[in-house]
């Protein structure tokens, strides 16, 4: 996994800023975090799906293989969307999550994201970038959440300075629980304001939380 720095020397940021991923998301958070630490201070991972042995969920195996992949997109389309995913989400499913998915060739934009890479590829480093992280971890996992508590809780071990909050939500934690969780971030990144140096020179447009919020749909 290539990651570049959105922050280049010639328009660095004049402070350091909190980095927040959520679900597959935060695989890039950390790969970002590792590699450019100089830019984060502090990290918050929601529902963390870093660690190889990710497997894709169930309904979603038929994807990656050829041209089974292709007749089945659409049913399985309609059936994730429609129904997997409208019980996963305790809250009505907000229009810009599904517009990507929406048009005719939702289907197959669906089947060529499961397709994208396999996680015991994508995630193989995830572990000991975990272990090398300086900067504080927030970690969140939701009681309701598909992915297996162990995710959370062994990034929380591998991770030197961090701490694991267990909440009342399913795998789409910032939706389940949206004030529990910008209640969290606020008290975890005032905590942390010490680490942010005070700009020397107007912060561009693009400071403030760095949010990754890419979900790949691998279970």
């Amino acid at each position: 996994m290539e990651c570049r720095n959105p922050y280049p020397a010639s328009g660095s940021l004049s402070s350091k800023q909190p980095v927040v991923g959520h679900d597959a998301g935060s695989a890039f958070a950390v790969h970002y975090a590792s590699r450019f630490s100089q830019n984060v201070a502090c990290l918050a991972l929601l529902s963390p799906a870093i660690f190889p042995e990710l497997r894709p969920f169930y309904l979603l195996t038929t994807l990656p293989k050829p041209l089974m992949g292709e007749v089945l997109a659409p049913f399985m389309h309609f059936l994730f969307w429609q129904i997997v995913m409208r019980r996963a989400i305790t809250r009505e499913l907000s229009a810009p999550l599904l517009r990507a998915f929406s048009e005719p060739t939702g289907a197959w934009r669906l089947m060529r994201l499961i397709r994208w890479g396999k996680p015991e590829d994508m995630l193989g480093e995830i572990p000991a970038r975990l272990a090398a992280l300086p900067m504080p971890t927030l970690l969140f996992h939701g009681m309701r959440d598909v992915l297996p508590a162990t995710f959370a809780m062994r990034a929380a071990s591998l991770i030197p300075n961090s701490k694991l909050m267990t909440l009342d939500a399913g795998d789409f934690i910032p939706l389940d629980s949206p004030n529990e969780v910008a209640s969290s971030l606020r008290s975890f990144f005032a905590e942390n304001r010490a680490t942010m140096a005070s700009p020397s020179k107007p912060v561009s447009s693009k400071s403030g939380a760095i949010i990754i919020a890419l979900r790949l749909l691998n279970r």
